[in-house]
């Protein structure tokens, strides 16, 4: 994973109140990079994903998804996840749905992806106007 988008990951999961000192926290970037470098594993989270970061890690693909899962867990209980809204500009999430572990990642995921384009976009309107 590049550091650019280990950064990306990082402030997106802070903003969603996912607290670095849990344990899933480092699987789940894990994850989500793994999930953003090839947007196929979406639906390969438990054959592809888990055993990946487990083997990253040196730990089970189990540990794997019940750490990532409580880390999802605790920051929907603190209201965290309801930052997805914000960094998608509209409601994606209300807090009455718990977001499976593949959702989560996949949300990440597409979160960067998005505000690369938003980015992309933003670069050729100035270079269009002639702004630099």
């Amino acid at each position: 994973m590049s550091n650019e988008l280990y950064i990306k990951i990082t402030e997106i999961l802070l903003t969603l109140g996912i607290k670095p000192k849990m344990a899933g926290f480092d699987y789940l970037r894990s994850a989500i990079g793994l999930h953003y470098n090839n947007a196929e594993h979406y639906e390969k989270v438990t054959t592809v994903i888990y055993p990946k970061v487990g083997k990253e890690y040196n730990i089970t693909e189990d540990l794997v998804e019940r750490s990532i899962r409580m880390v999802i867990v605790e920051a929907h209980e603190n209201g965290g996840l309801l930052g997805v809204n914000e960094l998608f500009d509209q409601i994606v999430f209300k807090n009455n749905y718990l977001l499976s572990n593949g959702e989560f990642i996949a949300i990440v995921a597409e979160v960067i992806r998005l505000q690369e384009i938003r980015n992309m976009l933003n670069v050729a309107g100035c270079k269009m106007q002639g702004i630099n």
